[in-house]
């Protein structure tokens, strides 16, 4: 059957996924050679042991209790960080050879296909809650504000904090209590430099605040799963998307009829492996004895060209200017299609080429709004593209779903994913006006809005591989798009809080982790429900440890030890406050507050300011429409729409020099190897990626070993983007 770029409802042929001529579903074949060795594993039942539900619950507690001590009191490189997490993995290997370890004697107690991935996805359905995610935004989005709004007169006189519901918020009714519940979160409740007893941190008091935002993270979750659950099929079957990060840790988890990973048996895997940790282990003593040893250079600065090329330097050139390889990008860039990595590692140069023409022109360059308008248009018009492209499946799994017609399928778990995203997308919607007082046309379209971004966000992480990558904030697309007058005071005024707790930052996010999961899990040959409903009880599992270890460090440390954190909590309030006073300002005030439902509408009309906004959004969507349009008529088109949808992403600009090099040793080998030498290379790079995973655990390992024999914060040494 022919190759179509997104494959809409055609299924590609076996011989087009792994041959040079399907180079778009390059690693749709297995990513080590097949043999009696891989097909030992299989002599077993499927059905995981209780033990493998046990551990994997297990890790899921130890990343929840370990992440944030290891960020904000050791300064280590994350356990998570990014949706390739080292902590998950390294610990479901540790956890798969002790296992095999244990076993020695009776093979049929050694650790199943289906139990490695158990153990590896229940921690990767967790992972978007410590670290980075859910718990690093949730307390200072609702506690700082108050505790800064005696400092912020134009908050007071817009009166912004009186639109957050209090429920919503810790309880602290006496004067006493806010001191410690909301001043205290600032800089830490302890005494000197002594640590706080945990016992006097004030858990009680985050209680009502935490049952009121559970409910809307977990309905919110629940929508974001059935959402991948429904996309799964058509992605992995119709589309055969390479899943790249999935496919690497699936490739983790194979193993022979010792229990031992077939990737270990290869001698090429050694040979990419063995060299990317000697530079990370070398670069680290450096970091130790910086007066003693030269460092091998891994990245590298070039500030001169801006003063050869001024225009360049008023268009964004940092992004071109300044580099690093990652080891782990060059590697995945190997396995993806090529239009896809070429992309990816053009990107910021494009970005700054067309911001100069801009600079030209204008004699003012495009701002980080102007980018956020591109990133959302590329995502509504990638968003309209897959929808087109899976039509008939998505319209067929709908179907079925709300039982208007009957199954043919065998796996049903699209349809289970059909009523989730359903149930969960009302309750959201539902606990947002109920508990948040948004209007339930703006509740709707935020939520939706959430929706779309994560399924576009995920989208390119499954094609590009991309670890580490960040988006637009829904919440202000929303107010350029429909206007404040429409969003309303309460809107205008808390919406920058509740996208913060809901999403601040995609870098660690649930829907790509569950998308993984899914396709790690199909590869293992574990079924979806019983992934998922360990999954879920990963879920809330890390809620209820992450809450009490962030309360904690939050009055332990304050809140302003984590300057990002803070950050963005005080610049909500004081975009809120600014909206607020635009819409006193227009006379709107009165208007916008008394419309509800429906009644919004006609204040569309009133939208000011926009037209820049939809000017950027209209590029960033005509840039997807037409390379999408390009890649289904021309099969040799060399690029992919991605490249708008990492417009102006710190991410891209961390990356590129890895993907665009990862391109071309991937070019090399095809052309001068072809199809047989690129497929026998695939261990060689899948060395480089797990040495620099290896690495990374090693060196988190050794940082705690030195703190403790030292008293001393280790040294933060680079190893992945971000």
């Amino acid at each position: 059957m022919s190759r179509t770029p997104y494959g809409s409802d055609i299924t590609v042929s076996p011989a087009l996924a792994t041959g040079p001529a399907g180079d778009s579903v390059a690693l749709a074949g297995p990513m080590l050679p097949s043999g009696p060795t891989a097909k030992a594993v299989d002599r077993y039942p499927t059905r995981p042991r209780l033990a493998a539900i046990l551990i994997g619950l297990l890790g899921t507690a130890v990343i929840a209790a370990l992440t944030d001590y290891n960020e904000r009191f050791m300064h280590l490189p994350p356990l998570i960080g990014n949706h390739l997490p080292v902590g998950p993995i390294v610990l479901a290997l540790i956890a798969q050879a002790a296992w095999n370890a244990m076993s020695w004697r009776r093979p049929s107690w050694r650790v199943r296909r289906s139990e490695a991935a158990l153990i590896l996805t229940a921690m990767l359905f967790a992972s978007w809650i410590p670290g980075s995610g859910f718990y690093r935004y949730f307390h200072a989005q609702l506690a700082l504000p108050q505790a800064i709004s005696s400092a912020k007169a134009d908050w007071r006189a817009a009166g912004t904090l009186s639109y957050m519901p209090s429920a919503a918020l810790p309880r602290a009714e006496s004067a006493s209590a806010r001191e410690t519940v909301f001043n205290g979160a600032l800089n830490g409740i302890r005494h000197g430099d002594q640590e706080l007893d945990p016992r006097e941190a004030p858990y009680l008091a985050w209680l009502p605040a935490l049952a009121m935002w559970t409910p809307i993270v977990l309905a919110l979750a629940t929508a974001v799963v059935g959402l991948a659950i429904l996309a799964h099929r058509q992605w992995t079957r119709h589309e055969q998307l390479v899943y790249p990060l999935a496919a690497v840790m699936t490739a983790f988890v194979q193993t022979d009829a010792r229990g031992m990973p077939l990737l270990l048996r290869s001698r090429l895997f050694w040979m990419g492996f063995a060299p990317v940790v000697a530079i990370h282990a070398y670069n680290c003593v450096v970091a130790y004895f910086p007066a003693s040893l030269p460092a091998i250079p891994l990245a590298w600065r070039m500030p001169e060209i801006d003063d050869v090329f001024p225009t360049l330097g008023h268009s964004g050139s940092w992004q071109i200017v300044n580099g690093r390889l990652y080891f782990v990008i060059i590697g995945i860039a190997y396995f993806i299609p090529s239009e896809a990595s070429l992309s990816m590692g053009i990107s910021a140069a494009v970005l700054v080429a067309a911001s100069a023409q801009v600079y030209l022109a204008t004699g003012t360059p495009p701002n980080d709004i102007d980018n956020q308008a591109t990133l959302a248009g590329a995502y509504v018009a990638y968003a309209v593209v897959l929808c087109w492209i899976g039509r008939r499946y998505y319209a067929d799994a709908i179907a079925r779903g709300l039982w208007l017609r009957r199954s043919r399928l065998d796996d049903r778990s699209s349809e289970h994913g059909v009523r989730a995203a359903i149930v969960g997308t009302a309750a959201t919607i539902a606990l947002l006006v109920g508990g948040l007082h948004l209007d339930w046309p703006v509740a709707a379209i935020f939520v939706a809005g959430l929706l779309v971004f994560f399924a576009v966000f995920t989208r390119v992480i499954c094609e590009t591989g991309i670890p580490f990558l960040q988006g637009f904030d829904v919440g202000v697309a929303m107010s350029h798009m429909f206007g404040l007058p429409f969003l309303g005071p309460g809107a205008t005024a808390t919406l920058g809080w509740i996208g913060n707790i809901l999403c601040a930052d995609p870098r660690e996010c649930l829907m790509p982790y569950a998308a993984n999961s899914l396709k790690v899990s199909e590869d293992a040959g574990l079924g979806v429900g019983r992934m998922v409903a360990v999954g879920a009880a990963a879920i809330v599992l890390a809620l209820g440890i992450g809450f009490v270890v962030q309360t904690y460090s939050v009055y332990n440390r304050g809140l302003y030890s984590d300057g990002y954190a803070s950050g963005i909590a005080e610049r909500a309030g004081d975009l809120g406050t600014r909206g607020l006073n635009e819409l006193a300002d227009a006379g709107l005030l009165p208007a916008a507050g008394a419309a509800h439902g429906l009644d919004k509408i006609p204040l569309l009309a009133s939208n000011f300011g926009a037209r820049r906004f939809y000017g950027w959004m209209a590029f960033g969507a005509a840039g997807v429409a037409i390379f999408s349009f390009l890649r289904f008529s021309w099969r040799a088109f060399p690029l992919h729409p991605v490249l708008f949808l990492v417009w102006g992403v710190w991410p891209a600009a961390l990356s590129w020099p890895s993907f665009l090099l990862g391109w071309a040793v991937k070019e090399g080998v095809m052309r001068f190897g072809g199809g047989r030498t690129y497929q026998d290379l695939k261990p060689l790079f899948l060395g480089m990626i797990l040495a620099e995973l290896v690495a990374l655990a090693a060196l988190i390992v050794f940082g705690f070993a030195y703190h403790i024999a030292t008293g001393l914060t280790p040294h933060y040494v680079p190893i992945l983007p971000g």
